[in-house]
């Protein structure tokens, strides 16, 4: 029998993993192996890890230029860029860079996928010759008694309706899971430690397997199932106001245009649920301090962390949709303009505003649990936006070292911004900002990177990337 292609695949997310290794077993029998990141599949490459076919999940958040020359400058391996509806464009930035590269989303049908990946396999400038189809390592062997699934597949279901069994020979297989039974994970690590890779079904039940596994992997991408549009402004916003403070703070050319591409994304993810497009316009009309201090947000959020060296479009997707949701729980503005609970505070408001106050963050994450498609990380910047580095913040009181990073890049970006309208809009002094915030988030990791990065961003700084934790 021919030797069995082999597919390297890029993702850190196991529903992906998961479709890809059945679409591979079901219509390729081929081997696929699973890269958390670029980082990874680039040491498995420098290695001289042969592959016929590299499969990259978008976004990744850094490395494609460097995996890029290995694969073109060594490898010359076709690369598959595979991603949900709402961010398959990505590949566009990169295609150009390799000539055996194409693009598909994996919210279509496994039938389509599979054909995708044949072709690119048929590309492969690893065969010197094309094999002829009777020898093709592709066959799709439907006439035997037994068929193949990969055995991680089954790892994370509890119970199955059929039997599942182990090849000792060529005509000789044995029953390790009878239908019915509780499956244990660990039985299942047992095997893959033995380099087991694969389980066997009886043909009958192949099918339904095969379709259950499809079906339940479908649901479970369908939440990303959002496609782009062309970008248009905010219809939720009146963006003159903000527009003119952006121009006054000098804002690089470089943020903005990140910015205007992120916003975009954002905005047509919203836009097509309408349940979350209505929350949203409910709370913010365009006319107010939530509304304007969000959009502000926006702006200096991505302006911090591209100079902090996280500049993906990832990054500042998830610190714009934390931005325009991390205040969802409340009505009251005055409310939304405190950052901190001091004494001088619980002077001026009752204590159910308090009360409110503090336990908007956590009541904001449980409205969004109710809707899918959100970047990861977004209710942990949420649930942080107003714990502070010397552990005075709230809900938990965190201090420095336990916030995390992306939240640390939000604290410092809302203080600016409330520090703005502060100070007055027509008498901006962000000298004074800067030197206080110098002060004020020394010595505390990534909080006074961020600062470094605002002053940068602003201006005050020559261009250069900092090396975030």
């Amino acid at each position: 029998m021919p030797d069995r292609k082999k597919i390297i695949l890029v993702t850190d997310n196991n529903d992906v993993s998961d479709y890809l290794n059945l679409i591979v077993f079901k219509f390729l029998k081929a081997e696929l192996t699973v890269m958390v990141n670029i980082q990874h599949a680039l040491s498995e490459m420098q290695k001289d890890a042969v592959a016929d076919l590299i499969i990259v999940e978008l976004p990744q958040e850094e490395g494609l230029q460097d995996f890029f020359d290995q694969v073109d400058g060594k490898q010359k391996v076709p690369v598959l860029f595979i991603a949900d509806d709402n961010h398959i464009h990505l590949a566009s930035e990169y295609i150009p860079y390799h000539p055996l590269c194409a693009k598909i989303s994996y919210n279509l049908s496994d039938m389509v996928i599979g054909g995708a990946i044949k072709r690119m396999l048929r590309i492969s400038l690893r065969q010197e010759v094309e094999a002829a189809p009777e020898k093709a390592a592709l066959i799709e062997e439907e006439n035997l008694i037994y068929m193949e699934l990969p055995i991680v597949l089954f790892m994370r279901k509890q119970t199955i309706s059929y039997d599942l069994y182990l090849k000792m020979s060529e005509d000789k297989y044995v029953k390790v899971f009878k239908s019915d039974e509780v499956l244990v994970k660990e039985d299942f690590e047992k095997y893959q430690k033995r380099s087991v890779k694969t389980v066997f079904l009886k043909s009958e039940d192949y099918v339904e397997a095969s379709i259950s596994f499809s079906n339940q992997m479908s649901s479970a991408l369908e939440v990303k199932k959002l496609r782009v549009e062309q970008y248009m402004a905010l219809s939720l916003f009146s963006l003159d106001k903000v527009n003119k403070i952006i121009n006054r703070l000098g804002l690089r050319e470089e943020v903005l245009v990140l910015t205007n591409q992120v916003l975009g994304l954002s905005t047509s993810m919203i836009e097509k649920n309408k349940d979350l497009l209505k929350l949203l316009s409910t709370s913010l009309n365009g006319r107010d301090f939530l509304s304007e201090h969000t959009m502000m947000l926006i702006f200096i959020t991505s302006s911090i962390a591209k100079y902090m060296g996280w500049h993906s479009v990832t990054t500042s997707e998830k610190l714009t949709m934390a931005a325009l949701f991390h205040d969802i729980s409340l009505d009251d503005e005055e409310l939304a303009k405190i950052e901190v609970i001091t004494p001088s505070t619980e002077k001026f408001f009752s204590q159910k505003q308090i009360s409110k106050m503090m336990n908007h963050p956590q009541d904001a994450v449980n409205i969004l649990d109710k809707f899918h498609g959100f970047p990861p990380d977004v209710d942990k910047i949420i649930l942080q936006h107003h714990e502070r580095p010397d552990g005075t913040g709230f809900p938990r009181g965190l201090e420095w070292k336990r916030i995390y990073s992306l939240a640390a890049v939000f604290i410092v970006a809302e203080d600016f911004v409330t520090s703005i309208y502060e100070c007055g809009l027509n008498q901006i002094n962000t000298d004074h900002i800067l030197c206080e915030f110098k002060v004020k988030y020394a010595g505390k990791g990534n909080f006074t990177l961020a600062v470094e990065a605002l002053e940068i961003a602003l201006g005050y700084s020559e261009t250069k990337t900092l090396q975030a934790a």
